[in-house]
């Protein structure tokens, strides 16, 4: 008994291929004429578009220059950006200079400043030495300008228990560090709101000595 072999065919998904393939190659001549009738853009629909990739180009020469300038502001602040956390109302600067170089600098600023007079100087680390203690060294240079503080507390009395102005310079981890209180913070603090010109100037002249003093030759 002989059994009956089916005739080879192939399989239903080979089948179907092969009849995809043989429409697609009917309806081809069909469809390309259309094809080529069709605008330019509905062409790259869902690709991208070369008007879309000039777009793209053009932002990113516009965004390239404005990624520079931040960069390069960061780069200028790392100085700023070294300073150890300062407190309230503090702003804090990094010295090119030794400690002992550092406070001179401030004391020579301070003498060639006529309406500013240096009113005292307090080595903290002389202190704590005199009852037996060690501290890096530390000093606080009290300054002012009578003309401008005397403004702030006509104001309001209390902004005398942080006036004079003061700048503290200190070592740490290898570096030297330029501090003073922010006008603006004192003014805050007691409540002074009609002295915005005062404090203004104040402001800028405590940032110029500052400066001056960490980063001249």
């Amino acid at each position: 008994m002989h059994a009956h072999l089916a005739p080879d065919r192939p399989d239903n998904g080979v089948e179907v291929l092969a009849n995809s393939l043989a429409i697609g190659c009917k309806l081809r001549p069909v469809l390309e004429p259309v094809r080529r009738n069709l605008p330019r853009t509905e062409l790259f629909r869902g690709s991208l578009h070369p008007r879309t990739i000039n777009k793209g180009v053009l932002k990113m020469k516009r965004i390239i220059p404005v990624l520079s300038a931040i960069l390069l502001s960061l780069l200028v602040s790392a100085p700023l950006l070294a300073a150890p956390a300062a407190g309230e109302g503090m702003q804090v600067i990094v010295s090119r200079h030794g400690f002992d170089e550092t406070v001179q600098r401030i004391e020579q600023i301070l003498d060639e400043l006529p309406p500013v007079s240096l009113m005292a100087k307090v080595d903290h680390r002389a202190n704590a030495r005199r009852v037996g203690l060690e501290l890096p060294p530390t000093t606080v240079l009290i300054f002012g300008n009578p003309n401008l503080g005397t403004r702030l507390m006509q104001s309001r009395r209390t902004a005398a228990i942080d006036l004079p102005m003061k700048m503290l310079v200190w070592e740490e981890g290898g570096k030297v560090y330029i501090g003073w209180n922010e006008p603006a913070w004192i003014a805050e603090r007691h409540g002074i709101d009609d002295r915005a010109e005062v404090v203004k100037k104040m402001t800028g002249a405590l940032s110029r000595i500052a400066h001056r003093a960490a980063e001249g030759r």
